[in-house]
């Protein structure tokens, strides 16, 4: 038994991300994390697990399910898209913010 092999693709990615001799009982969590850890080092930042988002036949796939349940067959190649999702930043109250930094508050006067 040889393993499946699934290759990553994606905007992201400068090359496609080859992972060869995976168990078809793997989890896409686990799949993702050995997807991070083989990521190549032209990528600045690297991202957290939580930002790795993997599509297949168009559809986001939930991190419990086993590839196999994706078509990944033994000694097969199945394509997937690997998507980086840009970590959230923090929401900030534009009134509140301006005034402790130091700033200016904008006040409109209409007559």
């Amino acid at each position: 038994m040889s393993g499946a092999t699934v290759r990553l693709l994606g905007p992201d990615l400068p090359n496609a991300l080859v992972l060869d001799n995976l168990s078809v009982d793997l989890s896409v969590l686990e799949l993702k994390q050995r997807a991070l850890a083989q990521l190549p080092p032209s990528i600045v930042e690297q991202p957290l697990i939580g930002q790795l988002k993997i599509i297949h036949q168009g559809r986001f796939l939930p991190d419990d399910k086993p590839i196999k349940e994706y078509k990944c067959v033994d000694g097969e190649v199945t394509a997937m898209h690997l998507i980086i999702k840009a970590q959230a930043s923090k929401p900030t109250e534009a009134s509140g913010d301006a005034e402790k930094q130091g700033g200016t508050r904008c006040t409109c006067i209409i007559s």
